[in-house]
């Protein structure tokens, strides 16, 4: 979802558009795409040993993808994988049409979802996310422009992990990137999903 930060050319870093402060809520109970190689050394429980991690974001605004991807790429950042619609996130998922190929979906260890997106949004593929047994051990983040209570706990108890405002000046939204990035490839233990075409019997 476009909003008044949004450009097409790459975001001076320098420039700030705004001063508004990314605005997270408490942790919940709970069509193409490209990558950006990461070599963070992201741990899932019960790995022995440290490997990449995947991020999936479904964001269907050109602007905020560069944002979150140049976010990510700081550093030795995971993998990110962006698809622009809630569909292509279950196609992805769920290893459909251009994202059968097992090296062209690389399961993620954390899924970002915008809300508000064509042909699905963020709430309906949180909704069916859930109704898979491997995908619920997922985490999910809501990256989104509302801040409506409403919204908010929708998301929540649709079996959102996190739910974060996208704040409107371009160092704000790095910042709150940045350390979500932080959070959940340097400090939390993420669970190893497998999609069920990997296990064996």
């Amino acid at each position: 979802m476009s909003v008044a930060r949004t450009t097409a050319a790459a975001p001076d870093w320098e420039s700030e558009a705004g001063r508004s402060e990314p605005v997270v809520t408490a942790p919940g109970p709970g069509a193409g795409a490209w990558s950006v190689a990461g070599r963070r050394g992201t741990r899932a429980a019960g790995d022995e040993a440290a490997e990449p991690g995947v991020v999936l974001l479904a964001e269907d605004d050109p602007a905020d993808q560069e944002l979150t991807r140049r976010a990510f790429e700081i550093g030795d950042g995971p993998d990110l994988r962006i698809v622009e619609d809630g569909a292509a996130a279950l196609d992805y998922l769920h290893r459909r049409g251009p994202f059968a190929d097992p090296a062209a979906s690389p399961r993620p260890l954390l899924v970002i979802l915008d809300l508000n997106m064509p042909r699905m949004g963020g709430r309906e593929v949180l909704r069916q996310m859930r109704r898979h047994p491997w995908q619920r051990s997922v985490p999910v983040v809501i990256l989104t422009t509302s801040d409506q209570q409403e919204d908010i706990a929708t998301a929540y108890a649709l079996g959102a992990n996190s739910y974060v405002t996208k704040p409107l000046g371009l160092r704000e939204f790095d910042r709150a990137v940045g350390a979500l990035r932080e959070y959940w490839f340097e400090i939390a233990q993420l669970p190893r999903a497998v999609h069920p075409a990997e296990r064996e019997g």
